[in-house]
């Protein structure tokens, strides 16, 4: 499991920073009579699915099976929408109450976002809608020439802030002291400052520098900023797969990276174009680092074969290039 979510928070008390959101989030919960409807904005890996999470197990006492969380990215349109719009009449399963998390909502379609309408202003007292977005703005951009759209008036809006720096320090030394992870200090510095006040992206920063032998490699990584937190579970366990796991210990295998390209292409929650793309930054990492042997030997191949699948000339990226770029690689 990555350290980001291995550490992700699960109650209100064990959350970094936003220590002013935390108080009207308990203030808006103590009131008997409140919004059902709430909208978390603010940079990415900041922690807004993580606060609903959080919000929805501790304030409302739901637990996993009755929490819905929906990619907005790829479930955008309104027979989506309608799907999950159904399946609110139903009663929760175990807990007192249904929880939709909306993540990445900026994406949704106008027809999808009236749909919405709706719920968000009489959905039933067993439902809770979290709207979470990098881009309020898109959000809420209004869709037939109006300034801003309708669910506007409907949400409940709090904006999640980046860690500040003391805050920062504070988790990426709690992590690194857990885990057993001896940085210097100058690359406990650096992932500070690369992270920009994101909890995700500075606790995939240290997993990845955590597996290389030197100080001089950690900071080249950090220092070109080839740290991501783009891309999900699948997508790094791809990269994983095709390069070694970042002190894993894991070796390179072609059969658990073609695994990966099955499951994503049958679930449908990630594109080639992305997938071979992020391919080649972690290669270019592992490269930067200078580092010889096996993994940097691996990371030149995958870099050379992707590289030439997914040129911006190149206008074919389906699931059968990806493939023959991971075949090519293992060759």
């Amino acid at each position: 499991m990555s350290l980001y979510k291995e550490h992700r928070p699960q109650t209100l008390a064990e959350v970094k920073g936003n220590t002013a959101l935390i108080a009207a989030i308990k203030a808006h919960f103590s009131k008997p009579n409140h919004n059902h409807a709430i909208l978390l904005y603010g940079p990415s890996g900041c922690g807004k699915t993580t606060l609903a999470r959080a919000v929805s197990k501790e304030f409302l006492g739901v637990v996993d099976t009755d929490i819905d969380e929906i990619n907005c990215s790829d479930k955008n349109g309104v027979e989506d929408i309608r799907n999950t719009i159904e399946a609110m009449k139903n009663l929760p399963l175990t807990s007192e109450y249904n929880v939709f998390i909306m993540d990445e909502c900026q994406n949704l379609s106008p027809a999808a976002k009236s749909a919405l309408l709706k719920p968000c202003e009489d959905g039933g007292d067993f439902n809770y809608i979290f709207f979470c977005t990098t881009n309020p703005d898109k959000f809420f951009k209004g869709d037939k020439g109006e300034k801003v759209s309708a669910l506007t008036t409907r949400l409940t809006q709090w904006k999640v802030e980046p860690l500040s720096k003391s805050d920062a320090m504070k988790l990426v030394d709690e992590v690194a002291t857990k885990e057993g992870i001896d940085i210097d200090d100058e690359v406990f510095n650096k992932i500070v400052e690369v992270g920009e006040g994101s909890p995700r992206s500075m606790l995939v920063a240290l997993e990845q520098v955590a597996g290389m032998n030197s100080k001089d490699e950690q900071l080249k990584v950090l220092s070109n900023k080839v740290v991501s937190d783009e891309g999900s579970e699948d997508a790094r366990n791809f990269c994983m797969a095709l390069m070694g796991g970042f002190g894993s210990g894991n070796p390179p295998s072609q059969s658990a990276a073609l695994a990966c390209i099955k499951k994503m292409k049958t679930e449908g929650k990630e594109d080639p174009m992305s997938l071979g793309k992020m391919a080649m930054a972690w290669a270019n990492g592992i490269l930067l680092s200078g580092k010889s042997g096996d993994k940097f030997n691996q990371a030149a191949s995958v870099l050379q074969n992707f590289d030439k699948h997914f040129d911006t000339n190149n206008i074919d990226y389906g699931w059968h290039v990806l493939t023959l770029a991971v075949i090519e690689t293992f060759a």
